[in-house]
């Protein structure tokens, strides 16, 4: 907000009067010096001997607005213009407090006035122009400040202003253009420095942003926005050690802010895998901000991460029955791990959508034709939009699908809401799409924008409820027909028309529980890749860690979803066969201390888990050649891990659950047609996993099955997968075309 203007208006020959002239001086004096009682005294006793004072009135109007009098100011203020109306300072003045007092309408009337008295009067300018911001009408507030410029090309505060107005605009490049003149007018200008900071990062030029943030920091040592913007420059580097160091740094300055211990938690969590210490983190923000949204699943979250077990029951119970009030106590990410419950999974994703993205719930479709230009032709445009074409399992899933779409039918776009790799994978997936757009730079607006430009038909989502995503963009309606697809869906959420599934992972009395549309396709809703590379070296058990004899029991699946529900049958298979072992994924010292642990309690000897370092996918695979037999779990079943191994041929046991992903892996199964692989009771799932370790034949032929299936069945068909999503593309985008609005359907078979 604009400070109010001085008090150096100087009484016109009319108005002065020796007693009024020296108690004026006096009064503007002691304002001056910063006394501002003393002043108002002489202010006083200058109005008391004079009531039309017009530039009297104006200076105590000044003195009382900075000493937060807003209302007694304003008083003075509109008695100046009453007897002065001429008076373009106070008629600025009066627009000031006018915004101080939230009335933001008649304070641009008021600089409006000034400027029709003084068009060059350089406060009412630039406060004209800010209220004009607040008011989010950018195109006048940016016209204030270009003739503020034009009359004063150093106004650094105005070039501050200029560089807001254009970001409103969507003119990223120039607002940063603005905030670097304003700091060559003013080189050590703090909110200058702040913005074009900001402003870099949100430009994805961490780089420069650093350097910048490095200087101001010199200036502002103390400020937390500064130093949150540092540490996430560095993460957005993927210097991590020094991001580590940085928040530590920080929180040694800031100790008491929630912001920045809830922004070193979610790092702890995500980017450096450190989940007790994530977790101390978010306790910390839970004392800090007990309401702070989400943070009671947080905590429980890292402790799920970490395998620490202890009162997991009574904090589930607690964080769910919070849900089930309609608290925002989970994300609905996290939720998923919690409970198999398909209404309480869309009770927390409503609940997250009514706080976060309230116009979710409206119903943005509607009917008529979409423009497409001619270069097209009868091409549907689908924009698949990710923040993973990179080394990540939704690209290993979906690259040959990209590759193989008939581009007679479809124009396939890319949209990149994340900074890409150099990974191979990354590699090969841009280059998969007919055009590949980075939108990982623009907000929001700006992203919608970019894809109603390139005429984008369907907007195919591949994030849900995973990290990065960007839900509001879907709201602004960047397509005709939007469509959530292998990320975690959103249910619940209007503006996405359709939800693509299959019959078992959403069985027709769960739609009953969803306000979606849903596509069944006739197989299963999860692509896969059979181009995935598998390197040609088969490790020993040895350099595994495995020993050399023994069943190999396996679960690559994320820590989080371990259980003890599960680790309690996992821990009687290995005390009933003998020799065997568990192979497990190994992310955190902690995890593997945490679950040796548990497995002691439980009578096992700790050194028959073993844990498998992160390694490339090509080696990972043919690592998978070593396992015997691989164990699903729930809530959240095995998506891309159970893939994984059946690709290379180890046999999935998993328990069909109540939700979706409880349900993704039976969805798997059944498509490469092994249902007797598909349990449902725990006590089922235990004895089938039994009769298998104790059935070496029976094994050998269920892997002989297995292998020979892969290659007949729908599963890793890849061309037979590829003609059904297509079918249900065209069949959701005929509808639109007929005027018809979203409604569920099935995909038919086709031959």
């Amino acid at each position: 907000m604009s400070s109010i203007a001085s008090t150096s208006a100087r009484p016109s020959e009319d108005e002065r009067t020796p007693d009024t002239d020296t108690l004026f001086l006096h009064g503007k004096h002691h304002a001056d010096c910063g006394d501002p009682d003393l002043a108002l005294v002489f202010f006083d006793q200058t109005i008391a001997a004079r009531p039309d004072f017009a530039v009297g009135r104006n200076a105590r109007g000044v003195v009382l607005a900075r000493t937060g009098r807003t209302l007694e100011a304003l008083a003075d203020f509109e008695a100046a213009v009453s007897v002065k109306p001429n008076f373009a300072d106070a008629w600025c003045n009066r627009g000031i407090v006018l915004w101080r007092l939230k009335q933001l309408e008649e304070a641009v009337t008021s600089y409006d006035m000034a400027l029709q008295l003084c068009p060059a009067h350089s406060q009412a300018l630039l406060s004209r122009g800010l209220v004009l911001l607040h008011l989010r009408r950018p195109e006048p507030a940016l016209e204030s400040f270009v003739r503020l410029l034009a009359a004063e090309p150093d106004h650094a505060d105005a070039w501050v202003a200029h560089s807001a107005a254009l970001k409103l605009l969507n003119r990223k490049k120039d607002s940063i253009e603005s905030l670097r003149r304003a700091l060559a007018a003013q080189p050590h200008h703090p909110r200058a420095l702040t913005a074009l900071c900001t402003s870099l990062l949100e430009n994805g030029d961490a780089g420069q942003a650093l350097q910048h943030l490095d200087r101001a920091l010199a200036l502002a040592p103390g400020s937390e926005a500064l130093l949150t913007n540092r540490v996430i420059a560095l993460q957005v580097l993927g210097r991590f050690r020094e991001a580590d160091k940085a928040y530590q740094d920080a929180l040694e300055v800031l100790p008491d802010s929630p912001d920045l211990w809830f922004a070193y938690a979610r790092f702890l969590m995500e980017d450096v895998k450190r989940p007790n210490e994530a977790s101390a983190a978010f306790a910390r923000v839970a004392v800090l901000r007990p309401d702070q949204p989400d943070i009671a699943g947080f905590v429980l979250h890292t402790k799920m991460q970490a395998c620490d077990w202890t009162h997991l029951d009574a904090h589930i119970t607690a964080v769910t029955e919070a849900i089930a009030a309609g608290h925002r106590a989970a994300t609905p990410f996290v939720c998923l791990s919690l409970t198999q419950s398909a209404a309480l999974h869309m009770r927390c994703a409503l609940t997250a959508l009514e706080g976060q993205y309230p116009n979710a719930f409206q119903a943005p479709w509607r009917p008529g034709r979409h423009e497409r230009g001619p270069e097209n032709g009868n091409r549907i445009r689908l924009a698949y939009v990710s923040a993973d074409f990179r080394n990540h399992p939704t690209t290993h899933l979906l690259t040959e699908l990209i590759e193989s779409h008939d581009r007679a039918r479809f124009e396939v776009i890319g949209v990149s809401i994340a900074p890409d790799d150099e990974s191979a994978a990354g590699r090969r997936i841009r280059g998969a799409f007919d055009r590949y757009i980075d939108v990982g730079s623009l907000d929001d607006a700006e992203t919608c924008d970019r894809l109603r430009s390139v005429g984008a038909d369907i907007a195919i989502d591949l994030m849900g409820h995973t990290r990065l995503s960007r839900f509001a963009l879907f709201m602004q309606r960047p397509a005709p027909i939007q469509v959530q697809y292998i990320g975690h869906p959103v249910f619940g959420a209007r503006c996405m028309d359709y939800i693509i599934a299959d019959r078992v992972v959403v069985p027709p009395e769960h739609e009953t529980l969803l306000s979606d549309n849903i596509i069944c396709l006739p197989d299963t809703m999860q692509v896969n890749d059979r181009r995935r590379p598998i390197s040609a070296h088969t490790p020993t058990r040895l350099e595994a860690g495995l020993p050399e004899q023994g069943l190999v029991f396996c679960c690559f699946n994320a820590s989080f979803k371990l259980t003890p529900t599960f680790f309690d049958i996992w821990m009687r298979l290995l005390r009933v066969v003998g020799g065997s072992v568990l192979w497990l994924l190994e992310d955190s010292p902690v995890i593997s201390r945490n679950l040796r642990a548990e497995a002691s309690a439980r009578g096992v000897s700790p050194d028959r888990l073993v844990f498998a370092p992160r390694v490339q996918l090509p080696e990972h695979l043919a690592r998978h050649r070593l396992a015997d037999l691989f164990l699903d779990t729930l809530p959240v079943n095995a998506c891309t891990t159970a893939s994984d191994a059946l690709w290379v041929g180890v046999p999935v046991v998993t328990c069909l659950g109540e939700s979706f992903t409880a349900r993704v892996c039976a969805s798997l199964l059944n498509a490469i047609r092994l249902p007797e692989l598909i349990t449902r009771s725990l006590a089922e799932y235990e004895a089938v996993c039994l009769h298998l370790a104790r059935s070496p034949q029976h094994l050998t032929e269920l892997r002989r099955r297995l292998m020979q299936q892969r290659d007949t069945t729908p599963l890793f068909d890849s061309n037979r997968y590829r003609r059904h999503i297509e079918s249900a593309y065209a069949m959701m985008w005929e509808q639109h075309e007929n005027g018809q609005p979203p409604k569920s359907f099935s995909v038919p078979i086709l031959a």
